[in-house]
């Protein structure tokens, strides 16, 4: 048998305080894991390369959505524009959308 003082049992029970959770409001949500194609027709954005050690920003276009994919204008630092066919999903996921400069149109 052991005796247990009672500064024992209030550390014991300090020790076995559980801290609640609470709802913190505020952030951002988390992104879509295909956040290209939430894009509307006509809006222009700036991409990184996912894991990109370079300072560099990529500008396009969203030219017109497929049912899968996305055609892109790409403008290239000299003002001209590249298409190009994307598919969405891959696009998104090794790219991070940095900024919406220009909303396209809803549809």
């Amino acid at each position: 048998m052991k005796i247990i003082d009672k500064r024992e049992q209030e550390e014991d029970k300090e020790e076995n305080k559980v801290t609640p959770f609470r709802l913190i409001q505020g952030g951002k949500e988390p992104p879509s894991e295909n956040w290209l194609m939430g894009l509307t027709k006509d809006t222009v954005f700036l991409a990184r390369e996912k894991h990109s050690k370079g300072i560099d920003l990529n500008m396009y276009c969203v030219t017109f959505k497929f049912k899968v994919g996305v055609l892109l204008t790409w403008t290239l630092v000299d003002d001209k524009q590249v298409h190009v066919y994307v598919d969405s999903l891959r696009f998104s996921r090794n790219f991070d959308l940095v900024e919406i400069i220009e909303e396209g149109e809803d549809e």
